[in-house]
């Protein structure tokens, strides 16, 4: 009976140290950082909001890629949804992906990953409702000056529209 529990009792020590390994492995994994479509979106819708809320002409200016930035009309269009945009947030519902962001891979790197975040009823201080919808590319090596949002879309509660950009100039 006795060299039983000393089976039972090695089994047992065996299984603690396999959960003490699946531990520090999930805890050194947590420190890499992890590219998905979900962080991602939700980062740059973050900060898309923080911009238009606060009125912020550059920084919203610089969340665009180089080939918007750089396109006709592209200082007004900017000015445009920063008047169109009226407020501090108040609530919203969601950040949403509305598509599977593509992505590709080489030798373990992301050569391409896009994103398309889509925002629905942010409500402001001004009585106003929004829904955005944008998208942008987080990493492309073949076109770095298409990193950025290539088209930005805001729809008020009536269905008026303000856009930045084009995304088939963009995306073609």
């Amino acid at each position: 009976m006795a060299c039983l529990v000393g089976e039972r009792g090695k089994i047992m020590i065996k299984i603690i140290k396999l959960c003490c390994s699946v531990l520090i492995i999930i805890s050194l994994t947590s420190c890499i950082k992890i590219i998905g479509s979900d962080n991602e979106g939700e980062k740059k819708s973050n900060e898309l909001l923080g911009y238009l809320e606060s009125n912020n002409y550059e920084g919203l200016k610089n969340m665009f890629c180089e080939k918007i930035q750089s396109s006709k009309g592209f200082d007004e269009q900017v000015q445009l949804v920063l008047d169109f945009f009226e407020g501090e947030i108040i609530s919203l519902d969601s950040i949403e992906i509305l598509t599977n962001s593509g992505y590709s891979r080489e030798n373990g790197n992301y050569t391409t990953f896009d994103i398309r975040p889509h925002i629905t009823n942010i409500e402001t201080n001004a009585e106003k409702i929004y829904e955005i919808w944008f998208s942008s590319w987080i990493v492309n090596t073949d076109y770095e000056d298409r990193v950025g949002i290539s088209q930005l879309i805001i729809e008020d509660e009536s269905g008026d529209e303000c856009i930045i950009g084009d995304y088939y100039l963009v995306n073609p």
